[in-house]
């Protein structure tokens, strides 16, 4: 990183000209202090985080439900196995001019985007993580006389839930960038909206601190989706650290 931004200035000493084509990190850091301390860019911040908030927990819980039915089920996987995957390697830019006909640019429209790029990854990897459920694990449950349903929620859930949540961070990966994706082609307020403006107006200064706050607030969800792995399951450490589990 930080020969990145040693590059970065120097490739950038000396230029004065107020529409720079690359801006100098001290410019842009400068821009990025006065949007911190902007209202406005406040609300749009908050508009994006709001739709990332429903449109993420509309494609998890749509996962969790379609992906545990599948694993489940060879009828539900041979019915809906099909279609997944046919969405799963549909881009979703190819969604959002019919979802601007159908939903218009509000909120409703970046959920069902965030939904339909992201569900169909997540329903995948949840199914993926049901199977993998070893048999000798249900078998000794039964043999003990727990019920099917015991067997779901006492073995199999436990089991799938470490890989579940690597699910659900690889999710919020996608519709991050998916949200992002989908405001910058159509939105009213919002971060891409914030980028469009600062491109009509050549304010290359803003489109890179905004670009920057983006990836950070990325960064950083990542980081707190894998603090919460290991405090959730501590366990999957020291599986990981002999190479069988997941990092």
């Amino acid at each position: 990183m930080g020969l990145v931004i040693l590059i970065w200035a120097l490739t950038t000493q000396g230029s004065t000209s107020e529409f720079q084509l690359v801006p100098t990190p001290q410019a842009t850091l400068a821009s990025l202090r006065d949007m911190l301390l902007s209202g406005d860019f406040w609300a749009q911040l908050l508009a994006t985080l709001e739709r990332m908030a429903l449109g993420f927990a509309a494609s998890v819980t749509m996962g969790l439900v379609l992906g545990t039915a599948i694993g489940l089920s060879r009828v539900v996987s041979s019915l809906l196995g099909g279609i997944i995957d046919a969405l799963k390697y549909t881009p979703v830019s190819a969604f959002i001019p019919l979802t601007i006909i159908w939903f218009g640019i509000d909120n409703s429209q970046k959920i069902v985007v965030i939904a339909l790029g992201t569900a169909p990854y997540m329903t995948v990897m949840v199914a993926d993580a049901i199977r993998s459920t070893r048999a000798e694990y249900i078998e000794g449950g039964l043999t003990l006389g727990a019920s099917r349903i015991g067997i779901m929620r006492r073995v199999i859930l436990p089991s799938a839930a470490p890989q579940m949540w690597d699910a659900a961070r690889l999710a919020f990966a996608i519709a991050w960038t998916y949200l992002l994706t989908a405001e910058l082609v159509g939105a009213n307020v919002g971060l891409g909206r914030f980028l469009i403006l600062a491109e009509r107006f050549v304010n290359t200064r803003e489109m890179f601190a905004g670009t920057i706050l983006i990836g950070l607030i990325g960064f950083l969800s990542d980081v707190l989706f894998r603090t919460f792995y290991r405090r959730l399951f501590p366990w999957m450490h020291f599986m990981t650290r002999r190479g069988d589990g997941h990092v």
